[in-house]
């Protein structure tokens, strides 16, 4: 749901920034042990309905022991347990790099919104004060100026938004 809405035309920046903290609330919760019983429920029902095995089969290599370097550190325990092993390697992996990903775009969202959100909602510009349309136009300004070169002129913008609105 949040792919599509952040791929629409009419996309609203707020709405995407709420979304992307709603997904990854969601993916949070769905890093449980509980929530992994659940979904290994859900995906033996879907397994059989397409007459898939869905059993964890072991693995016919045997497991290495590695020299250590140095005395201090410490045996990794090996996982034998095949379901223990498919949520710790994989589910959890996955769900981990989910989370890291929607915490990414959420962050950039947000620093995106801090500098262009004025512009999303004009209508909200007749309830802002002159004062501080002129720091979201400077704010705009100096994120839109490399060295003396600048794309826009805040005071002129400050005036067209308080006409416009």
């Amino acid at each position: 749901m949040t792919s599509k809405q952040l791929q629409e035309k009419e996309f609203n920046i707020n709405d995407a920034i709420n979304q992307l903290g709603e997904t990854k609330k969601f993916l949070v919760g769905r890093r449980s042990d509980t929530d992994f019983e659940k979904t290994l429920v859900d995906a033996g029902e879907l397994a059989e309905e397409l007459d898939v095995p869905a059993l964890f089969e072991p693995d016919p290599i045997r497991i290495r022991k590695k020299r250590k370097q140095f005395t201090y550190e410490a045996d990794d325990e090996p996982i034998y347990n095949l379901k223990e092993k498919f949520k710790v390697n994989f589910y959890f992996a996955v769900i981990d790099t989910a989370i890291h990903l929607a915490e990414e775009r959420f962050t950039l969202m947000q620093q995106i919104s801090s500098v262009f959100g004025f512009l999303y909602d004009v209508y909200s510009l007749q309830n802002t004060t002159p004062k501080q349309i002129m720091e979201d136009c400077l704010n705009l300004e100096q994120a839109l100026q490399h060295g003396e070169s600048k794309d826009i002129d805040a005071f002129d913008l400050c005036n067209e938004l308080q006409a416009f609105a």
